[in-house]
């Protein structure tokens, strides 16, 4: 898409996510992996994206041009921090 987003809907990966509880600032449950009849708890939100994302690289679904960042790629919309100085910081 052209205005940066990613819409991706991958055939054949499915999930039911089961929200238990909400500690420490983040969501626990259990994730259900539709089509491997697969189910693991998760402690924290990022640990459920980890996850999907370990089930998108595992199927080989993942389009090419729809990644997540990098540190390490440039892109055109990427700026340049200010300098510690000029946040009062030496």
């Amino acid at each position: 898409m052209s205005d940066g987003t990613c819409e991706l809907q991958i055939p054949g990966i499915s999930f039911v996510v089961r929200i238990i509880c909400c500690e420490s600032f983040s969501y626990q449950g259990e994730i259900t992996w539709l089509e491997r009849n697969k189910v693991l708890y998760f402690r924290s939100a990022l640990e459920m994206m980890t996850l999907i994302q370990e089930a998108v690289d595992e199927s080989d679904m993942s389009p090419p041009d729809c990644h997540p960042r990098s540190w390490g790629e440039k892109d055109d919309n990427d700026r340049v921090a200010p300098s510690t100085e000029s946040l009062g910081r030496s």
